[in-house]
């Protein structure tokens, strides 16, 4: 007796699923609540689906996300896979098989990912095929050292930046197959048997993958429905394209999955269940840092805080505070916006002069815009900074004040230049040089896009304008796509972008560079922290870590008890190795501010939040030869007191720090002495 089609569909969805344990991630539910038109909900099927996060951390929520292929894992070898497979299958109709050898480098998207990330020699070739060229270009242009070709080429290759068809090229792959089972199973039903489904059971050798005996399966059915939306005899205007006859559907029919996960699990071998081949990708080699913890054992300072909206007493009209810079004998230059009576914005740049306990607040320059950059000169009687006027905003001047006399100089900047305003660039770019004078860069764009570094010729008396003049160009932008921002150290200039790179002022020629560690890349921070005599610069990193109970970073044999968070923390980076000479987890969010004491025996690092709603991180005061927490600077505060910059005293008596109308100061311990001496300054990096 031969069945009808619909009554052989109905008595294949009556067939006993097996029991099955499920998983976090994926359950089998009715097709009619994921599907409500599919055919596979009008034969009252089950089908599997993923659970999909879709809620918050306080309010956890998933929803069902239909299936359109599952794969599983399992630790046999493939000829005693498939006939465990074979038979789980059977119950669900004839099936046509077919075993054929699989040309790896054909595989599709989810298992290339699956090979690269088991086969690190892969993942260099690849990187090597695609890469190499560019950066021998780099080597020649003298835009990268052949050290650096190296390094990036390790670094792709760890990372698996591999495309595709950089795989195909592949010559180690070229001939290579592994075997492959299929099974298919053919239906058709309704009328005229217009609803048809190809059930696809496939076994995949992964062994030489994952180096054990190892076998993939996937499950996927492809269902043909006529499409309700098509009529041929209505003529219609479709903008998109009319509808196609037919819909297919990609599903994971809950019966058949059950029935193959159960029979590999009674063999106790079912290892995993995935969307796709590349869940199973290793994760790539950790990267070799040692990270010291959070210290919160370390004395905590309470600080002197001045809110500056309640004592206005130092800066009338405050409106925000943006820089901070400590002076030889005490004092400090503090620069902000006001809010003058006349209505409109202003800068406004205070000298505080030190009087025992009290302090006296004296306007040394007011103007349109600028004081953003304070930068101390050798021996630091000399602060230089840039402006502009309100009546020529496209004009910069350069400004020197002397701390002894009190006195202000300036003069027009000029840059001889094609660019419609380069200075623009070159004003938020820049530091004082080895020789004193303002040193910077200027980033072109288009299509030949590049870096020009530029220094100002040295103003004098009676100059009616200083000159900024280009230096050379540097030409590793066009290869790394990134920005060079200088940094103040030692062995003449260097420059950073996503390495430290000492360069050849005469020719714009790479010297000398290391590439800055990979946790780097994620910090989005400003530039490294120049110490000059030290020969190190310290550079703020990004890193995923988990959290132990109390919310601190799961290190060094801490126990992990929490989710994975983004830290952040300070590399001190050796100039003459590359490698960090330590590398201190400092707090949770964003780390923004890096000081440096004038006898570079400090760093203060600090700037950044605990989590959404809660108080700032204490900044931390770091010993810079070994990178222990020696103190921590309290900056409890009402409302969001975010700091803006950090300044150590001259003598590293004491920490300056100003947030948008907070001025902080905390005392040191009176062993912290750094006096800087001559030639040397206290630095920063500030939030931009």
């Amino acid at each position: 007796m031969k069945l009808h089609p619909l009554a052989l569909l109905f008595a294949m969805s009556l067939l006993p699923t097996p029991a099955c344990a499920e998983d976090p991630n994926w359950t089998v539910v009715e097709a009619r609540l994921l599907s409500p038109e599919s055919d596979a909900a009008r034969n009252a099927e089950t089908l599997l689906a993923w659970r999909v996060p879709r809620g918050t951390l306080l309010v956890p929520v998933t929803e069902n996300q239909a299936a359109t292929e599952a794969f599983l894992l399992v630790e046999l070898p493939f000829d005693q896979a498939v006939p465990i497979l074979r038979r789980a299958v059977a119950a669900y109709g004839r099936a046509r098989e077919s075993g054929r050898p699989e040309p790896l480098n054909e595989l599709r998207l989810g298992w290339l990912e699956l090979l690269v990330g088991c086969k690190p020699g892969l993942r260099r070739e690849a990187a090597e095929q695609r890469l190499r060229p560019e950066f021998e270009r780099a080597v020649n242009a003298g835009a990268f050292t052949a050290a650096e070709m190296d390094q990036r080429l390790a670094e792709a290759a760890r990372a698996g930046e591999v495309m595709p068809e950089d795989l195909e090229r592949a010559e180690s792959l070229r001939g290579v197959s592994a075997p492959l089972f299929a099974s298919v199973v053919p239906r058709s039903g309704g009328w005229f048997s217009r609803s048809k489904s190809e059930l696809m059971v496939e076994a995949h050798d992964v062994s030489a993958l994952f180096g054990r005996p190892a076998t993939a399966i996937r499950i996927c059915r492809t269902d043909t429905e006529p499409n309700p939306n098509y009529h041929p005899f209505e003529f219609k205007i479709y903008i998109f394209g009319a509808p196609s006859k037919i819909r297919l559907r990609d599903v994971v029919p809950g019966a058949v999955f059950q029935a193959v996960a159960e029979a590999f699990r009674k063999q106790g071998k079912l290892s995993s269940v995935a969307s796709s081949p590349a869940d199973w990708t290793p994760a790539p080699q950790p990267i070799e840092s040692v990270l010291l913890p959070i210290d919160t054992a370390a004395p905590l300072v309470a600080p002197q805080r001045w809110d500056l909206t309640a004592e206005p007493q130092f800066f009338a009209g405050v409106v925000y505070l943006h820089s901070v810079l400590a002076l030889p004998g005490g004092d400090l230059l503090v620069t902000g916006d006001v809010r003058p009576d006349e209505g409109g914005l202003g800068w406004r740049l205070w000298r505080l002069h030190s009087q025992g306990d009290s302090w006296r607040s004296e306007i040394v320059w007011g103007g349109y815009s600028g004081a953003q950059r304070l930068q101390l000169g050798p021996g630091g009687d000399a602060v230089w900074f840039t402006s502009r006027e309100e009546a020529e905003p496209e004009r910069c001047f350069l400004h020197r004040y002397s701390v002894s006399a009190g006195r202000t100089e300036a003069w027009p900047l000029s840059i001889p230049s094609r660019e419609s305003d380069p200075l623009l660039q070159w004003e938020q770019n820049w530091i004082l040089g080895a020789d004193g004078l303002p040193v910077g860069s200027v980033r072109t764009y288009g299509d030949e896009g590049t870096c020009e570094m530029w220094r100002c010729s040295p103003p004098e008396a009676g100059n009616e304008a200083v000159v900024v003049e280009r230096v050379a160009t540097l030409l590793r932008v066009a290869f790394t796509k990134a920005d060079l921002s200088p940094v103040r150290s030692g062995g003449g200039l260097w420059m950073s972008d996503d390495a430290l790179v000492q360069i050849d002022p005469q020719t714009g020629h790479t010297k000398l560079s290391w590439l800055m560690p990979a946790d780097c890349g994620n910090a989005a921070g400003p530039s490294p922290l120049g110490l000059p005599r030290g020969g190190a610069a310290a550079v703020i990193f990004a890193q995923e870590l988990p959290t132990t109970a109390d919310g601190l970073a799961a290190i060094n044999g801490a126990e992990p008890s929490g989710d994975r968070v983004r830290f952040t923390g300070v590399h001190l980076i050796d100039l003459n190795t590359g490698r960090p000479r330590w590398s201190r987890v400092a707090q949770l969010a964003n780390l923004k501010l890096i000081a440096r004491s004038g006898g570079e025996r400090w760093l203060a690092a600090g700037g950044g939040w605990r989590g959404p709603g809660s108080r700032q991180e204490p900044v931390q005061v770091l010993d810079a030869a070994t990178g222990a927490v020696v103190v921590r600077l309290d900056t409890a505060a009402e409302g969001r007191a975010e700091l803006r910059a950090l300044s150590f005293a001259w003598s590293a008596d004491a920490l300056w720090a100003v947030g948008e109308n907070h001025l902080w100061r905390w005392p040191l311990p009176a062993a912290f002495a750094d006096p800087a001496g001559a030639g040397d300054a206290t630095d920063q990096v500030q939030r931009e």
